[in-house]
């Protein structure tokens, strides 16, 4: 993490276990606050809350609660005013929606849609709706994507504050569909996309689901294991190919496999690598402005990386 200033130059935090899900707080009033996903290799894994204590200058552990299975992706609530309860989502076997408080953090509501069948379709990824926070959609190896909407209510005994129910799903693809994110298009709210191992980038529109449009095609027909809007032109999106060498435009800035990349302000994109050749024992993380191609090496660590992310209250911040 690089941050400028008076500000130490690099933040350093180290996590119990492999860290495979990440995602940086936007609420005003917790800047520096990220949610961490383990990867444990068993059913008992674990969701960690760190934040960045001022006086110690050092990020600490805030709070700790369990989760089923790794989680495939988590998000807080895309809530830049500090309006809306303070919810966490993450995905695995099901969409699970958490409502974190200041001692601890409590499971408000299980999101899932097949409630006749004791046989669940693992979740790969989900989005939140920046646009309208009541909205999240999930991606699965059913082939399908699912949009929830959330529902608040008044705290009525020992009922939770949060529910869901299914907006719609669709057949997204024609193999497993391995991302999903909305776009600022349109209004930011109706239109999303997602990836697949087909090998396609499909756009659909929450008004007019009978159809939908491929806007792109892997060359080698490669599954595309992830996706991601420039949040400042929803013109432009960066996709990735399994074991692909390439983000987006045709530039090679590593040696192996992208595992992670997130769109910065303008044309900047952050790009992770993951070296397959663990006894190199390298983390690279390249901030690749498009318009030159140009790369500038960040930060390293050792291990490998699974995931990065930015802060957008904080836009000169990445993890």
């Amino acid at each position: 993490m690089s941050l400028h200033g008076k500000r130490k130059e690099i933040y350093k935090y180290e996590a119990p276990w492999t860290v495979y899900a990440m995602n940086w707080s936007v609420r005003p009033d917790k800047r520096f606050r990220l949610a961490l996903g383990s990867f444990v290799e068993e059913y008992n894994n674990k969701v960690q809350l760190v934040g960045l204590d001022e006086e110690s200058s050092e990020f600490i552990c805030r709070n700790t609660f369990d989760h089923p299975y790794p989680t495939t992706k988590l998000m807080w609530i895309p809530d830049t005013k500090g309006v809306y309860p303070d919810l966490l989502a993450t995905s695995g076997d099901y969409l699970r929606v958490w409502r974190v408080g200041e001692t601890e953090t409590r499971l408000e509501c299980l999101l899932n849609n097949n409630k006749n069948s004791d046989f669940c379709a693992p979740l790969t990824s989900f989005d939140w709706n920046e646009v309208d926070p009541y909205l999240l959609g999930t991606s699965s190896i059913d082939t399908t994507c699912t949009i929830w909407g959330l529902e608040t209510g008044q705290v009525l005994g020992r009922v939770n504050l949060v529910s869901g129910h299914v907006k719609t799903q669709l057949i997204a693809h024609d193999k497993e569909v391995y991302d999903i994110a909305f776009s600022r298009a349109g209004g930011g709210r109706d239109m999303f996309a997602s990836v697949g191992a087909d090998g396609s980038v499909r756009m659909f529109d929450l008004r007019h689901l009978e159809h939908s449009t491929i806007i792109y095609e892997d060359p080698q027909h490669h599954p595309l294991l992830r996706l991601c809007w420039n949040k400042q032109d929803p013109n432009y999106l960066a996709t990735m190919a399994m074991d692909g060498m390439e983000v987006s435009t045709h530039f090679r800035p590593f040696d192996s496999g992208t595992s992670w990349y997130l769109w910065k302000s303008g044309p900047q994109l952050v790009a992770v690598s993951s070296p397959e050749d663990f006894w190199k024992y390298l983390e690279t993380v390249l901030v690749v402005q498009l318009e030159g191609k140009r790369t500038v090496l960040v930060g390293r660590g050792q291990g490998n990386c699974f995931t990065s992310c930015g802060a957008e209250t904080s836009p000169h911040y990445t993890a």
